[in-house]
């Protein structure tokens, strides 16, 4: 009965052969950096079926947790309207704690459909060596820009750091000033706090975050994606702008044949409020995406 259950509640996901709309750039080649792997088809349909995959895992994970909780419901069945008025009233009056787990799922899925867009990327700048920042918006979530961009190093030690080298990133990140872990969720989904320094050569003042962060590896791919949220361990601070950053991430994929090289995915979606021209703010994202990435890689050598 359970399989029967899920099988009728797991969407059915087809797609022809033949049609690569939506994948054909994910990983095209960045510019003329010194020594890229160039992108072939073969690369472009691994990539549409890895993140068909994870999309499909999370979904069947999901349907049998609907499954379970149908089972569980049927055992433990109770009259809810035995509810007085007033305690409605009451509960509404409450604010709902946030379901950082569902929020983090949420998150994932979100990433996954940005990251399967290919057509409709503007570019926003590019580098003389080749690197370069594209842009699009993206309904209900906003303007999202995205870096990528090969790394040499292994796509573990590029995970290991983006994700269990994260409070020490004020040490060699140029764009930061501090990083801290607020709380712990689980082994995969954490709250964290970060200060970053002025931008824009100083017209766009010191800002500061306090996101939800998720690591999920499914490989040949690992993800550690985030999103902003309120929580009472940090408080708006004097004199800083607290920003807010939409779904996005970091997304790493392994190479194959390739052990110490991986390619490097970063999609922005980030408000950093206040009064600031748009032009300035898209320049501001791009000078601390681009910073970003060479201060990693930078630091990557000396590991």
């Amino acid at each position: 009965m359970r399989d029967i259950l899920i099988s009728m509640m797991l969407p059915q996901v087809t797609r022809d052969e033949d049609d690569d709309d939506g994948f054909d750039e994910i990983f095209e080649e960045v510019g003329s950096s010194p020594s890229p792997a160039s992108t072939d088809s073969s690369s472009v349909c691994s990539l549409d079926l890895e993140v068909n995959s994870v999309l499909k895992q999370m979904r069947r994970e999901d349907q049998e947790k609907k499954v379970e909780e149908i089972e569980s419901s049927d055992e433990e069945f109770h009259d809810v309207t035995e509810e007085t008025e007033g305690e409605e009233d009451e509960d509404n009056e409450t604010e709902k704690p946030i379901n950082y787990l569902e929020l983090a799922k949420e998150t994932m899925y979100r990433v996954l459909g940005m990251l399967s867009v290919s057509h409709g990327w503007n570019k926003e700048r590019e580098e003389a060596d080749g690197l370069t920042v594209k842009s699009q918006n993206f309904e209900g979530i906003g303007k999202v820009l995205k870096l990528e961009a090969y790394v040499d190093c292994s796509a573990a030690k590029l995970a290991d750091l983006a994700w269990g080298g994260f409070e020490n990133q004020a040490d060699w990140n140029t764009e930061v000033e501090e990083c801290s872990v607020l709380e712990e969720i689980n082994s995969n989904v954490e709250v964290t706090y970060t200060r970053v320094r002025a931008a824009g050569g100083g017209l766009v003042s010191p800002r500061d975050f306090v996101v939800l962060r998720h690591f999920k590896k499914a490989p040949p791919l690992s993800f550690c994606v985030s999103i902003s949220v309120k929580t009472p361990l940090m408080p708006e601070q004097p004199n800083l702008v607290r920003g807010e950053n939409g779904p996005g991430g970091m997304i790493i994929r392994e190479l194959d044949g390739e052990e110490n090289r991986c390619k490097y995915i970063w999609l922005l979606n980030s408000d950093i409020k206040g009064w600031i021209p748009q032009r300035l703010v898209d320049s501001s994202l791009s000078d601390v995406m681009i910073g970003t990435f060479r201060s990693m890689s930078a630091h990557l050598t000396t590991l």
